[in-house]
């Protein structure tokens, strides 16, 4: 009786739920308030620590909230996205009717390991549960995060990861087992099937029922596989196509709907999606539609890359009313990085916490609501998370041209000309090798920046270095401009990096205009600038 009940859900959540209609006024007011709490910090959970549960701990409930969940006291955090795995499509850590129940263990991966879900769902409870408790005992905002077409089960041989729900449907993937597909993965499903989206719709109306959620987010990013037309070298969704995800995201919202006005509250409903509009459509994701029609209440943006700066999609969340998060997941960018066939030459710091500094006050400085932290867990939850200026003030940061990049999730790897369409941000990812310029042209970019020092009094003790790193020779000058202003050399470090001593008053509060010219026009000759960074240290 409950199957047939959750194959019916959609159309029945449509019929049975006006208040996307005709919502009233009390109603609204009480999702306002919900939708403008302070959430300054929220932790995006990786999912994993049921998955690679450690053989030597017990599956109690305290040494589970203590391998991740215990890191939230003390930090800045006020909301946690958990997520209850998810990868493989709807393959969840809880006992679930709607997908799959995922209980097989990860020792392939992590051999002193286990997936603890199956002795909690003994025990009468879920890392679901256990976390939706703590997060209420905590005082922290509790949303579900759902992986929305999570390909980590792509494996060879057959990941453990690997749901039934696809054996049973090949018909329903991008492809067959270990075939190439041209952009993406070919465990991916199709959401151009409507039992697909059906699926979906069923496990979040599910999760609304059997948890005390605030919230749900649907993880477009992880990862951004919707339609398999697209993967095989489309140039773009179908409006038809794009028209279809949008049906499916009202069916949710129903789905949410219908649930919160069962248990008195609403139940919010986030995104995480790329920052182009113009990109996440042509994948399917039109989520400007989304907003217009109020069917999300919360945006985050950028994930594996980001094409635009900051104040862009800051811009459009707020001209629909949407509270907007930046997304800081970890850099790719290193020395040595998965892709790359030689260390790269990069500048170091991007994964530290003055680079999560400086990041974080670009995007605040750009109007966003607050930052999402993805893909950081521990004690560094405590040493990095931070959501607002006024805690900023003061710590030292860097600010990298380019953030993220490499690592094999780029935006070409999900859409045909995806990277040269549609990106904005400067060329200055080390895996792609950078800038290519002729000796004298002068390479110019726009980059956020969330100090203002140039309004600091003179004789404070404040310190902004700037480095560039080029491909030329070391007797091949580097010149700098910021805002238009000459900025002399200081010399080069053991990397080949030129560094500049960049007066305070050239840097401004937002973005700022960068120059950079390597070489002389008299000399022939090319050089690739590689990379730029900003160091603001206070002393």
């Amino acid at each position: 009786m409950k199957m047939r009940f959750l194959a019916a859900l959609p159309l029945a959540f449509v019929a049975g739920c006006d208040s996307l209609t005709n919502p009233s006024s009390d109603w609204e007011a009480k999702r306002a308030a919900m939708v403008n709490r302070k959430r300054e910090v929220i932790y995006s959970t990786d999912g994993c620590d049921a998955l690679y549960y450690p053989t030597n701990r017990p599956a109690t409930k305290a040494d589970f909230i203590d391998l991740r969940l215990k890191y939230t006291k003390g930090s800045k955090i006020d909301t946690v996205y958990y997520t209850p795995q998810a990868a493989g499509f709807c393959h969840l850590i809880y006992d679930t009717v709607a997908g799959d129940v995922l209980t097989n263990d990860a020792t392939s991966f992590i051999p002193a390991s286990y997936n603890v879900t199956r002795d909690l769902l003994a025990q009468g409870t879920s890392p679901v549960k256990i976390a939706e408790e703590y997060c209420k005992a905590e005082g922290l905002e509790f949303f579900v995060t759902l992986r929305m077409n999570d390909t980590h089960d792509a494996g060879k041989p057959l990941s453990f990861l690997y749901p039934k729900f696809k054996e049973e449907h090949p018909e329903f993937l991008f492809g067959q087992p270990y075939t190439k597909v041209p952009y993406g993965a070919w465990s991916a499903v199709d959401f151009a099937h409507p039992e697909v989206r059906r699926r979906l719709v069923n496990v979040v109306a599910e999760i609304c029922e059997k948890f005390d959620v605030d919230g749900v987010d649907l993880d477009f990013f992880r990862h951004l596989h919707v339609f398999k037309t697209v993967a095989f070298g489309a140039d773009a969704a179908t409006p038809k196509e794009v028209a279809v995800i949008t049906g499916m995201m009202r069916e949710i919202r129903a789905a949410t709907e219908k649930a919160g006005h069962k248990r008195g509250r609403p139940v919010l409903l986030s995104v995480r999606v790329p920052d182009s509009i113009e990109y996440s459509r042509a994948i399917g994701l039109d989520w400007e539609e989304w907003m217009r029609e109020h069917l999300i209440d919360m945006i985050a943006t950028t994930g594996y890359f980001q094409q635009k700066q900051w104040p862009k999609s800051v811009g459009q969340a707020h001209k629909y009313g949407v509270k907007h998060y930046a997304s800081m997941d970890e850099s790719r960018i290193e020395r040595h990085c998965k892709g790359a066939k030689q260390p790269l030459p990069v500048i170091a710091g991007r994964n530290s916490p003055e680079s999560y500094h400086g990041r974080t006050a670009a995007a605040l400085a750009s109007g966003s609501d607050g930052i999402l932290y993805f893909n950081l867990e521990g004690k560094k939850l405590n040493e990095t998370t931070c959501g607002n200026m006024k805690d900023l003030d003061g710590a030292e940061k860097l600010y990298f041209a380019v953030e993220r990049g490499m690592g094999g999730y780029r935006p070409e790897h999900y859409l045909k000309d995806g990277y040269v369409k549609y990106n904005e941000m400067p060329d200055l990812d080390p895996g792609r090798g950078g800038k290519k310029v002729n000796f004298g042209e002068e390479y110019v970019f726009d980059m956020m920046v969330g100090d203002d020092t140039a309004k600091i009094p003179v004789g404070e003790k404040t310190h902004v270095l700037a480095k560039v790193l080029a491909n030329s020779a070391a007797d091949v000058p580097v010149k700098l401009t910021v805002n238009g202003r000459a900025v002399p050399a200081a010399g080069r470090d053991k990397e080949n990096a030129v560094s500049f001593d960049v007066p305070a008053d050239a840097i401004k509060f937002g973005s700022n205009r960068i120059g950079i010219t390597a070489g002389d026009a008299a000399r022939k000759g090319d050089a690739a600038i590689l990379d730029f960074c900003l160091r603001v240290s206070y002393r």
